[in-house]
């Protein structure tokens, strides 16, 4: 589950370039009664109405352990007037609208959200009378494909001791944005969208060598009229500045506004995005509000998203349905002409090698798979390899109004085999279901 911002723009292409961007504890054995282990739960506090009102630093979450109820980790992520609630916002973010405090100072309310890792959860618990709690909540998370269901229990002053695990840890020094996890090491430019650094915890219990250069969006355009064409990568164009920020202990969430000059096409616009950060996770959410049709000014937009990755990193192997047998990332061109374009559509692929994976998910707006190539592309060579997805011409599909797009990384610490892709929500077609009971 994912939550976008809605982002005002003064023009469109700069939205484009954000499509595609990614020693704290491990989360603990595998406790979640057979479902999706690498899932996170976010539950709206509209679903727990016998809590509504409460102070949001009296509750804790608590899952059996041993036929014991223990404090798990967990944060909630408070929502004003649709936007989340940070922990620190500039003046700027203050301008567009962001906030530090939400209007209930601190009390649960319907859109608020409960985070939390599926991998906490346990079998169910008879009672919790031994927590103290003066109120208390079962969340019951279902996986529809099994049936399997474990539990949560969000109880209200409660006398267990609160967990103290820190699953993500930010920092923002020396211009750029650092997000640490047991699972990854990444870094960026604070100013822009790109990610130019990566480390993964490999099977061996180390973390690899930085896997890329940067992510790219490259694109090819045509205006009308005037008849200017060429290919631009839009993170190289977009300048920005952080507007807000919250670091806890389940997700961290990062706010950027800035502003793209395409030079000879005569476009300006505005932008940003607001990245969430899990412990084995990267989402970057996105919703534009576009002011006018795209097709207004262009007569093609072509795009692709990829990562340029670290020779040194190599060699790698990607994977997804058109190359089950994998392509081997090695320096070595795979096509006479340096690349090669897939023919089936999909959503994601995986980068695997070396004891780890990451898996790349794009989630489109509705309307939009089907018009969409969205299909593999590699590039490998002696100089550079890049792997990532080639969208086809979007030109037609960015109209006026709010259109929402998220991509997602996956990061494990295992080589990638067939059936693995399975053990996430996202790539298996079903979601985790949540109910939530009241307890006497």
């Amino acid at each position: 589950m994912i939550l976008g911002r809605p982002l005002k723009t003064a023009a469109v292409l700069a939205c484009a370039l954000l499509m595609i961007s990614v020693s704290s504890p491990s989360p603990g054995p595998d406790l979640s009664q057979g479902l999706f282990p690498e899932s996170a739960v976010i539950i709206r506090g509209g679903e727990m109405p016998s809590l509504a009102g409460t102070e949001i630093s009296a509750l804790l979450l608590a899952a059996l352990r041993d036929g014991e109820l223990r404090a798990i980790p967990f944060q909630v992520d408070e929502v004003r007037n649709g936007e989340h609630v940070f922990d620190w916002v500039s003046p700027l973010g203050r301008e567009k609208g962001l906030y530090d405090r939400d209007v209930d100072n601190g009390r649960l309310d319907a859109d608020d959200e409960l985070v939390f890792m599926a991998r906490d959860l346990g079998p169910r618990a008879e009672s919790v009378k031994e927590s103290g709690a003066e109120k208390a909540v079962e969340l019951a998370v279902t996986d529809p494909t099994s049936g399997k269901t474990a539990y949560a229990y969000l109880l209200l002053k409660s006398r267990l001791t609160p967990s103290r695990d820190d699953y993500v840890k930010m920092d923002i020094s020396g211009g750029r944005l650092h997000v640490e996890t047991s699972r990854y090491k990444l870094s960026q430019p604070a100013d822009r969208g790109y990610f130019d650094e990566l480390r993964v915890l490999t099977a061996k219990g180390d973390f690899s060598k930085n896997l890329v250069i940067r992510n790219q969006t490259p694109a090819r355009i045509k205006v009308k009229l005037i008849g200017i064409a060429g290919e631009k990568d839009f993170y190289d164009l977009i300048r920005g500045e952080p507007i807000a920020a919250k670091d806890g202990p389940v997700r961290v969430l990062w706010r950027c506004a800035g502003g793209a000059d395409f030079g000879g096409f005569k476009i300006k616009g505005e932008g940003g995005t607001e990245q969430h950060y899990y412990v084995n996770r990267m989402d970057q959410p996105v919703i534009m509000d576009i002011p006018f049709n795209f097709n207004m000014m262009l007569s093609s937009f072509d795009i692709r998203g990829v990562m340029l990755l670290n020779p040194q990193a190599r060699p790698l192997t990607y994977y997804d349905i058109s190359h089950r047998a994998g392509v081997k990332i090695d320096g070595v061109p795979d096509a006479k002409d340096g690349h090669l374009i897939g023919q089936e559509p999909r959503d994601w692929c995986v980068l695997s090698g070396n004891g780890l994976s990451v898996y790349f998910i794009t989630h489109f707006p509705e309307g939009w798979d089907s018009r969409l190539k969205r299909v593999s592309f590699v590039d490998d060579g002696p100089a550079r390899s890049a792997v990532g997805s080639e969208f086809g011409e979007m030109v037609d599909l960015l109209s006026k109004g709010i259109h929402v797009y998220m991509v997602r990384f996956y990061i494990m610490p295992e080589d990638f085999k067939w059936g693995k892709e399975k053990e996430i929500e996202d790539m298996a077609g079903q979601k985790l279901t949540v109910s939530c009971q009241a307890m006497p």
